[in-house]
């Protein structure tokens, strides 16, 4: 144990921000400011509360996504995760392949440039095509599926370039599959899915992290050779460490899903269509 204390830094205060993290960090809030900057510029020209909900609500939405990067690739979750402790490194997973791409989408919508992405005929056609139900769930259920696989798991985590690879395949894979349920662009991209049809959407989605959270958490030995070697952090046994990794799986990847699930249940019960219901002065895509 004194040795794992030299080795890695358990302390809360241990964030790192290394330039390969840094780098897309700041390119990614440039692009966020680039993206809410015109609303934000109207609500100094006007200082109307509408103009400022237009700017405000993406501004957030951005603002923890951006937030869940830095806690999935710059918390100690990250430096934890890829050394003694698989449960922290299914955490990261979710952060990056769940959490992440939702928000960043919702900050998208009802921006100017989701407009003028919108108004764009090829862009509209590449999105009907690429963007569809079938391609975003199947996409996310194989990215997620394959990379959970034992040797390409354990590869990733000897490897930094392969790492590199499996975070982004899980942010790709991840607004893959939410791009139908938050719609970015607005409904005409939505690839035919219905209010309905998005609730059914999700509901199925949850039969990924259910798969991989059972199979961790009852496979009889642990499957991932790099932690059985590995430090144990706080002395928690390679098997034990992967049964809650897979409780953390199925529970936090279906609890998300069930609270989204939830809200648009909730908004259609009501006949409230959160592509047609905006605020005063407030475009049509900026509520969701």
């Amino acid at each position: 144990m004194a040795a794992l204390l030299q080795a890695v830094p358990l302390r809360l205060t241990a964030w790192a921000f290394p330039p390969v993290v840094a780098l897309p960090l700041v390119a990614i809030a440039a692009l966020a400011a680039v993206a809410v900057g015109p609303e934000a510029r109207r609500w100094r020209r006007t200082r109307g509360a509408p103009a400022r909900g237009a700017w405000l609500r993406p501004a957030g939405w951005y603002a923890g996504a951006w937030l869940t990067l830095v806690v999935a690739l710059c918390s100690p979750i990250d430096v934890l995760g890829d050394t003694v402790s698989l449960s922290l490194h299914m955490v990261q997973h979710l952060l990056l392949g769940v959490l992440f791409p939702p928000l960043a989408l919702l900050g998208l919508r009802g921006t100017v440039a989701a407009r003028r992405l919108g108004g764009s005929r090829l862009v509209r056609r590449l999105e009907r095509a690429v963007c569809s139900p079938w391609t975003g769930g199947i996409s996310f259920a194989v990215g997620f599926g394959v990379w959970h696989l034992p040797p390409l798991y354990d590869a990733a985590l000897r490897a930094p370039g392969v790492h590199f690879l499996e975070h982004a395949t899980f942010v790709a894979v991840g607004v893959w599959f939410w791009w139908p349920v938050v719609r970015p662009l607005g409904r005409a991209g939505a690839g035919g899915l219905t209010d309905i049809g998005r609730l059914g959407y999700l509901a199925v989605a949850g039969v990924v992290p259910t798969v991989i959270g059972l199979i961790l958490a009852l496979a009889p030995r642990p499957l991932y050779a790099f932690y059985v070697h590995a430090p144990h952090l706080a002395g928690l046994p390679p098997r034990t460490d992967q049964l809650w990794a897979g409780l953390i799986m199925f529970a936090a990847g279906n609890l998300f899903n069930f609270a989204v699930f939830s809200y648009l249940f909730a908004r259609l019960m009501r006949g409230a269509d959160p592509d047609e219901a905006p605020g005063p002065g407030a475009p049509s895509e900026a509520r969701w």
